[in-house]
């Protein structure tokens, strides 16, 4: 009887984390497609506004240069939440698949540095890296570590004072 009732309650959780399983998979589906249909406009927005900015449709003046600059702003700002909250869903329904390979990281850290700087010089902060001569390579996914490394760079430059500082210390 004890046996039956351990496999019973075995069977049991093995269907609730198929129903969870399938649930967040559902979820995921579910919020890509609907992420799928604003990033359509809005990566048309994007392209618009670029071709506006290189003023390939003609001269700007400088107003509407800077509401330009704003737009694309707002809008990169959106295509990188939607992209990250679409990852997070993957990432809670273990959909995402990690590519491991040898990152040469003092260079991954400073192409990081490079993206965040022009946000950090308009908040006028500073990004530095010191990355130590020792470290060289390492195996990580380079895409999600390069991901990771400028969501951290980001919100230090989002979140600190003006004139502040961000190191950055491998």
């Amino acid at each position: 009887m004890e046996a039956y009732r351990f496999q019973l309650e075995t069977h049991r959780q093995q269907v609730r984390q198929g129903v969870e399983r399938a649930s967040l998979e559902t979820r995921v589906v579910a919020l890509s497609k609907a992420f799928h249909e604003v990033r359509t406009p809005l990566s048309a927005i994007l392209s618009i506004n670029e071709t506006l900015v290189n003023e390939s449709a003609g001269p700007l003046t400088d107003v509407q240069r800077e509401l330009l600059e704003d737009t694309d702003e707002s809008a990169q700002y959106l295509m990188t939440l939607i992209n990250d909250i679409l990852d997070c869903t993957k990432a809670e329904a273990r959909m995402i698949t990690l590519a491991p390979e040898a990152v040469a990281l003092p260079e991954l850290v400073d192409q990081c540095v490079d993206m965040v700087e022009p946000k950090a010089q308009k908040a006028f902060a500073s990004v530095t890296a010191r990355i130590d001569p020792n470290v060289r390579e390492i195996v990580a996914d380079p895409l999600r570590l390069k991901q990771i490394l400028i969501n951290f760079l980001s919100n230090a430059v989002k979140y600190n004072d003006t004139n502040g500082v961000v190191n950055v210390r491998v």
